[in-house]
Parts: structure tokens; C-alpha cells; sequence
């Protein structure tokens, strides 16, 4: 059996994983001083941060550090 049949003879069903881990993990973390810079984490130097969203239903993930020049 070659890659192309052994892709189309794969069986498709719904991921093991419970989505309420992933959202556990991200919420019990601080991403707005999640630049590792110079070997330790550190909110950007401009203070900024973003939204990062989950894209299939828009409901936010985080708020990530955006770095800048400063930061490098």
C-alpha cells in the first residue's frame, strides 16, 4: 500500500482530546509576559499586548506580549 491509499483508507472520527484541557492550560498561564528574552520571561518592553482568538469561534484565548524594536 502506497502513502496516497494508506491516506485515503484512514478512518475519520472526533479528536480523543477534551477541548477543556487546552482551555485549563491556557487559562492558568500569563502570556502577556511570555517573551523569553535574554534566558528569562518578560512582558514587552512597551507594555503591549494582543488577542489571540480561537479562530472557529472568535472566543479569546489569550493576551500575548507583542514585542517591538525595545525588546531585541
Amino acid at each position: 500500500m502506497n502513502i496516497l491509499e494508506r491516506y485515503h483508507a484512514m478512518d475519520y472520527g472526533p479528536a480523543p482530546e477534551a477541548r477543556n484541557e487546552a482551555d485549563a492550560w491556557l487559562a492558568a498561564r500569563d502570556f502577556s509576559k511570555a517573551l523569553f528574552l535574554g534566558g528569562d520571561w518578560k512582558a514587552a518592553a512597551g507594555g503591549k499586548t494582543f488577542d489571540t482568538s480561537d479562530p472557529s469561534s472568535g472566543k479569546l484565548l489569550a493576551k500575548v506580549s507583542d514585542a517591538g524594536a525595545a525588546d531585541i
